[in-house]
C-alpha cells in the first residue's frame, strides 16, 4: 500500500485507467472487508490520502498542481480520469471537474464501469468504506515523482531519512524547556547580571568556592558559563533540542548550575509592594517608596542574615519560599488582640484589607487621606521562620529578633516585574533587599506596638528597604525613596549589614539623627567620575593611569589640551633634606612657618603663595583631585580599554540623570565640548549611582604588604562623588541587543568597539 520507489520510468510503464478499473472489480469480498480495516493501513498512507482529497476537492479545484508531476507523454485527460476515479471511491460523487484550460473532462458514470464490483459489494459496505483500495489507487496515480499527496510515504520507507532532516527525535521536560526559553531571553539581551544571578540561585555550592577551585575569578567564570548559555540558546532556537540539552548538562556538569535555575518558577511568585511605612503620625500615614504592586519571590540563593542562630531555610529552600508566598497572598488578619495584645498576634477573621503583601492602612484620624497600600513585612519574616506553618500566633518574635530588639534580620527578594508595566517576560529586573528592625521593645503591647487604626493594623517595626536595579534605563519612581544600587552586588559583598551602614539607614542611624548635630562638617568626593566602558566588562584589578585617548584628543583640538593642562597636569611639591622643591625652585620655612609647623610636614608659606599665583589646578589639590584617565583590560578578550574618566567636580554639574558643564567659569565652553565629545565617541552620559561607602577601591602592586604607605599604582575610586555611565553607541539594528562599547584600541589611537547580538555573539562595529 505505499509507494516503494518514485515513478520515474517511461510512460508506458504507468498504471493505466483500465489498470484501475481492474484493480477495483477483481476484489473478493474478503479482500474488500481487508479494505475496511483501517487498523491494519499505515498512518503515512491515510495522511496522503486526505491531503488529496483536500487537494483535490477544495484547493486546486483547477488541478495545476496535479498535472504538474504528470509523466511526459503520458495522456493528460486519461490521468485527470483517473484521479477523478480516486476522488469517486473516497466520496462516491458525480460532479464533473474543469481542467485550467476550461476543458471538461470526458464523463464516464463509475458505477456502469465498476459493475462486477457493485455486484459483488456487501449490503452493509460502501466504495467509500474501502480506505484499503484508496491506498492503492492512489500510489496507481501516473506521478513522476514523490508529490505533495505522497512525501509522507518517502520517510515511511526510509526510517533514517527523517533524522538526517529535521534530527533526532529527543524527549525534553517541561522543566528543560522553560528553562532554555528563560535562558534564551537572557542571552538575547546580554543579561549578564541575571544570568549571574540564576547561577548563584541554582549552584549547589558557592560561586566563590567553586572560581578557587578550578583556578579563575568569578567575572571569568560567569562569562565561560555564558558563553556556553549562548550556544544552548542557538540551538534552541533553531530547534535542536538535543544539542540545547547537552549544553544544559555541560552547564551543570562545569558548574553545578541545573534546569532549575533558570526556571521562571511560577509558583513561587507572589504580590507585594516595595514600599513600607516611613512616619504615622495622627492625621497621615508616609510611606518610603511606592504601594503600586510588583510579582516577586523569596530570593534562595541570599544566606538568611542577622537572624539568630540556627534560623535558616528549614526544613528546606522550596518549602520556605512556599511558606512565604503562602504569607504574603493570604488574607490579611488585624494584629491586635484587645489592649494588651503582643507583638506578632494577629486575630480575629480574615477581613476585607487585603492581603499581607498588599495590605490596606489607615490613620487614626484620616481626615481627607485614604488608607495606604503596603506590605506587611512582619508577616512575610515570621512565615519564614516559622517552620511549623504558623506565623501570625505571635510565638515568631524571638526567632525574628532573638533575644536583642536592636537585631537587624536581613531577607532578600527577586523582582520579576512590575504589573503597572505589563509582563513581556519573567525575567528578574532587580533584588529588593529587606532589614526589619523592631522599633520599641518585645514587651510593648496594644496600640503601642502597632500601626494603623481600627482593624487596619500591622506589627509596629522599622523597614529598611535597598533594591538593585538590572535596568540600564533606571526611571522607575521609586528611587526617589529607596536607595538603588545600579549594579548587582558581586558575592563577596554578602554582608549587607555593612550596606545598611554605608547608606546610614536603620533604626540606630535614625536615634543618631535625633541628637544635636555636630558643627563638623562630612567630607564629600570631590571629583565625578564617567565610565566610558561598563565596569562590568572589565577587570578593575588590572586598571592603570593612561592618557592616550587624551593624547589623541590634544592634538586635534587645542582647547582639550588646555583642560588637560589645566586641570590634568601638575607639579607635585617635593621635600628633600628639609627643603621644599617645586618646578626647579627651592622654598624654605620662615620663622613663623617654623612656629606654626616645627616638623615641616606641610609646604612653606610662600610655596604655598607661588602655587596659586602660578600654579595649575592640579597643583592646588596636590595631585589629588586632578583630571584622570583609566584604562582597564576587557574581560572578554584582554584588550587594554578607556575605562573611567575622572574629572574636578567644579567642571560640572548634574542635571536630571544628565551631566554638564557647570557655568560661569572661564572654561565653560571647553568643558561643553569636551562633554559632547564624549558622548560622541561612547554615548549618552548618564548618571549610574553615588558610592555608598566611604574611601574606595585602590589598587596596589602585588607585593604591597599591609602597613605600607606608598602611594597605589591607580586610584579607581577613591574620592569620587558620583558616577556616570557612558551608554555606548548605538547600532541602528534590531540585530543587535546592546549598544556598542569599546572593544580594543589600533595602535594609532583609534578606538574599536563591538555589540552584542540577540544571539548572545560580540561583533566589531567600526573603527573611528
Amino acid at each position: 500500500m505505499i509507494k516503494s520507489n518514485p515513478y520515474n520510468d517511461p510512460s508506458s510503464r504507468y498504471p493505466r485507467i483500465e489498470d484501475m478499473v481492474d484493480v477495483i472489480n477483481k476484489m473478493t469480498v474478503t479482500q474488500m472487508r481487508d479494505a475496511t480495516e483501517i487498523s491494519k493501513i499505515p498512518l503515512h498512507a491515510r495522511q496522503s490520502l486526505m491531503v488529496f482529497l483536500r487537494d483535490w476537492r477544495l484547493e486546486d479545484p483547477s488541478h495545476e498542481r496535479f498535472m504538474k508531476f504528470i509523466p511526459t507523454g503520458f495522456p493528460q485527460q486519461e490521468a485527470l480520469m483517473m484521479a477523478d476515479l480516486l476522488s469517486f471511491a473516497m466520496v462516491e460523487g458525480e460532479e464533473r471537474k474543469k481542467t485550467g484550460k476550461d476543458r471538461y473532462i470526458v464523463w464516464k458514470r463509475w458505477q456502469d464501469e465498476l459493475q462486477p464490483f457493485y455486484k459483488k459489494l456487501p449490503k452493509d459496505l460502501s466504495i467509500t468504506d474501502l480506505v484499503g483500495i484508496h491506498c492503492t489507487l492512489l500510489n496507481m496515480l501516473p506521478q513522476k515523482n514523490y508529490s505533495q499527496y505522497t512525501i509522507t510515504q518517502l520517510f515511511a520507507e526510509d526510517e533514517t531519512m527523517l533524522s538526517s532532516l529535521v534530527g533526532e527525535k529527543i524527549k525534553i521536560s517541561p522543566l528543560e524547556f522553560e528553562a532554555l526559553t528563560m535562558l534564551t531571553r537572557m542571552v538575547e539581551k546580554g543579561a549578564i547580571d541575571q544570568f549571574k544571578l540564576a547561577m548563584t540561585k541554582g549552584s549547589t555550592g558557592s560561586l566563590i568556592e567553586m572560581a578557587r577551585r578550578k583556578g579563575v575569578d568569578i567575572g571569568s567564570m560567569v562569562l565561560d558559563a555564558f558563553k556556553i548559555a549562548q550556544q544552548a540558546a542557538q540551538y534552541f532556537q533553531t530547534g535542536d533540542f538535543k544539542m540545547a540539552v547537552d549544553k544544559m548538562d555541560m552547564l551543570y556538569s562545569n558548574y553545578e548550575v541545573g534546569a532549575n535555575s533558570f526556571a521562571e518558577g511560577l509558583n513561587q511568585m507572589f504580590v507585594a509592594t516595595m514600599s513600607a511605612i516611613n512616619s504615622v503620625s495622627d492625621n497621615s500615614i508616609k510611606l518610603k517608596g511606592i504601594s503600586s504592586p510588583v510579582l516577586m519571590s523569596l530570593d534562595l540563593s541570599f544566606a538568611p542574615q542577622g537572624f539568630p542562630a540556627g534560623i535558616g531555610f528549614k526544613p528546606e529552600p522550596v518549602k520556605v519560599s512556599n511558606r512565604v508566598r503562602e504569607a504574603a497572598s493570604a488574607r490579611a488578619k488585624s494584629n491586635q488582640a484587645g489592649k494588651d495584645g503582643p507583638k506578632g498576634k494577629y486575630t480575629g477573621t480574615p477581613g476585607s484589607a487585603g492581603t499581607y503583601g498588599l495590605r490596606a492602612v489607615a490613620a487614626k484620624a484620616p481626615g481627607n487621606q485614604e488608607p495606604v497600600i503596603t506590605t506587611d513585612w512582619y508577616a512575610l519574616f515570621a512565615a519564614f521562620v516559622a517552620d511549623t506553618g504558623k506565623f501570625d500566633d505571635g510565638q515568631q518574635y524571638d526567632k525574628i529578633f532573638g533575644s536583642s530588639s536592636n537585631n537587624r534580620p536581613i531577607l532578600r527578594f527577586v523582582v520579576h516585574g512590575f504589573l503597572e508595566e505589563g509582563m513581556t517576560d519573567l525575567l528578574p529586573k532587580g533584588l529588593l533587599t529587606v532589614a526589619i528592625q523592631d522599633m520599641g521593645n518585645k514587651s510593648d503591647k496594644g496600640n503601642g506596638a502597632v500601626f494603623g487604626f481600627g482593624k487596619s493594623l500591622i506589627p509596629k517595626i522599622e523597614v529598611d528597604l535597598v533594591f538593585q536595579d538590572f535596568d540600564p534605563e533606571g526611571a522607575k519612581e521609586f528611587r526617589k525613596t529607596i536607595p538603588t544600587i545600579r549594579e548587582m552586588v558581586g558575592e563577596t559583598d554578602s554582608d549587607l549589614q555593612s550596606t545598611f551602614e554605608d547608606l546610614d539607614i536603620g533604626v540606630d542611624a535614625r536615634r543618631r539623627g535625633r541628637k544635636k548635630s555636630s558643627k563638623k562638617r562630612v567630607t564629600q568626593g570631590q571629583l565625578i567620575a564617567i565610565d566610558l566602558t561598563p565596569s562590568t566588562q572589565v577587570r578593575l584589578s588590572k586598571a592603570v593611569d593612561r592618557a592616550d585617548y587624551f593624547k589623541q584628543l590634544n592634538k586635534e583640538d587645542s582647547d582639550f589640551k588646555a583642560l588637560w593642562n589645566k586641570y590634568g597636569r601638575g607639579n607635585k611639591p617635593l621635600k628633600k633634606k628639609g627643603v621644599w622643591h617645586w618646578r626647579g625652585k627651592t622654598y624654605e620655612q620662615t620663622k613663623a612657618d617654623k612656629a606654626k609647623d616645627p616638623s615641616n610636614k606641610k609646604p612653606p608659606t610662600s610655596l604655598r603663595n607661588a602655587i596659586a599665583k602660578e600654579g595649575t589646578y592640579a597643583d592646588y589639590k596636590s595631585g589629588m583631585s586632578n583630571m584622570r584617565l583609566i584604562y582597564a583590560p576587557r574581560k572578554d578578550n584582554g584588550n587594554m580599554v578607556p575605562f573611567r574618566l575622572v574629572m574636578p567636580k567644579i567642571m560640572v554639574r548634574q542635571e536630571g540623570d544628565r551631566l554638564v558643564a557647570k557655568s560661569g567659569s572661564a572654561d565653560t565652553k571647553k568643558v561643553k565640548k569636551l562633554l559632547d565629545r564624549l558622548e560622541a565617541d561612547f554615548g549618552t552620559l548618564k548618571f549610574k549611582l553615588k558610592p555608598l561607602a566611604v574611601g574606595g577601591y585602590d589598587r596596589y602592586r602585588s607585593f604591597k604588604k599591609a602597613g605600607d604607605k606608598q602611594d597605589p599604582v591607580t586610584r579607581v575610586d577613591r574620592g569620587v562623588f558620583k558616577i556616570f555611565q557612558a551608554q555606548g553607541l548605538e547600532t541602528g539594528s534590531d540585530r543587535f541587543s546592546t549598544n556598542a562599547h569599546p572593544s580594543g584600541v589600533r595602535p594609532n589611537g583609534n578606538i574599536i568597539y563591538s555589540a552584542m547580538t540577540r544571539s548572545g555573539q560580540p561583533v566589531d562595529m567600526e573603527v573611528r
